[in-house]
């Protein structure tokens, strides 16, 4: 195993996955950003499913693409991701299989604003961080915002009907702008999100949506696990075994 380039692997998977919340979009202001997502669903409180984000540059050239387990309950998220199945060139594919031998392939992201945090787990380092939001995130997750919903076509979409409509977010100092495709057999579920952002060009799409309230536990750090300062010591600690282990 070559030591030196898993670790540097390593450290990128905790900067691009480990502190981003459940989803980073290029450019802008990411905590109203991420709140303003929150607003595109509507009444919907609760569900689970996947989800296949897929992230472009200005010239519409995929730079990221990936597949999360997904659910939402009052305002909780919980993300999963398999590491090794992330496609980006900031994550050489010849490398991604050395995720799995040092525990690091599954990351799981929980959101909870009801305690102004973010958990960080990677089961398979039996290993987790608690990082508190930002001012400006608590912030952005607890202001009034004004949605406004101008449709623009009827289209289908993995077999739903949706209705596509172009969507406004705006805490009236930032405005994200959306195209959104809101399924009509799933309580106007919005199955697919469009965000265009000055540096590129984020697409969300869901499937095996479940609109009954997931587990709660789901959304508590399980037990068991080693608790870290923060993401980076919780990296550091892995790199640490790994060179403690041998293996050069």
């Amino acid at each position: 195993m070559k030591v030196s380039k898993l670790c540097a692997m390593m450290l990128i998977a905790g900067v691009l996955f480990g502190t981003r919340g459940w989803c980073q979009v290029p450019g802008g202001d990411q905590a109203v950003i991420n709140a303003a997502l929150l607003k595109l669903f509507g009444k919907t409180t609760a569900f689970s499913g996947a989800s296949d984000l897929q992230m472009r540059d200005k010239a519409q050239k995929e730079t990221l693409s990936m597949t999360m387990n997904f659910a939402m309950l009052d305002g909780k998220i919980r993300a999963e991701i398999d590491l090794t199945k992330v496609k980006t060139a900031q994550l050489p594919a010849e490398l991604l299989p050395l995720l799995k031998q040092v525990g690091l392939h599954r990351l799981v992201t929980i959101v909870r604003p009801d305690k102004q945090a973010t958990v960080v787990i990677y089961p398979g380092l039996k290993a987790y961080a608690e990082v508190p939001m930002s001012k400006e995130e608590a912030d952005a997750l607890s202001k009034t915002y004004k949605v406004e919903k101008t449709r623009l076509a009827a289209e289908t979409i993995d077999g739903h009907a949706c209705i596509k409509s172009k969507v406004t977010v705006s805490d009236g100092n930032d405005l994200q702008e959306s195209i959104v495709w809101n399924a009509t057999d799933l309580k106007d579920f919005p199955i697919k999100i469009e965000l265009k952002q000055a540096e590129g060009t984020v697409v969300i799409q869901y499937k095996d949506i479940k609109l009954s309230k997931p587990d709660a536990k789901q959304f508590d750090t399980p037990g068991g696990l080693t608790r870290h300062d923060d993401v980076q010591a919780m990296m550091q600690g892995a790199m640490m075994k790994l060179l403690g282990g041998g293996n050069k």
